[in-house]
């Protein structure tokens, strides 16, 4: 048998016995859950982790960005007496062109 047919059959052997553990793993799919369906492999837990966290810091980064800008809503509103700035620049052609 030459060299490449040894290395051909090793890793074909190595592949079948993969294949043999990954069917015989005693870790149980993940339970469905409001989010998610039934766990389909044996990684899926870690999956539905890691979009459990994802989720609470985009909620988080949505409550604090609302809270800031409510809170900036209520600290710079119009006030009763106050003018009205009008000074603003209307036009600038350098800025403009560029």
């Amino acid at each position: 048998m030459s060299m490449t047919h040894q290395i051909l059959a090793h890793a074909a052997s190595q592949v079948s016995a993969l294949a043999a553990c990954a069917q015989t793993s005693t870790a149980a799919p993940t339970a469905p859950t409001f989010w998610m369906p039934v766990g389909a492999s044996t990684i899926s837990q870690g999956v539905d982790y890691t979009l459990d966290v994802i989720n609470w810091i985009c909620y988080v980064s949505f409550a604090l960005v609302i809270g800031l800008m409510v809170w900036f809503v209520i600290k710079y509103r119009h006030r009763t007496g106050d003018k009205f700035r009008s000074d603003y620049p209307h036009h600038n052609t350098p800025l403009e062109i560029m």
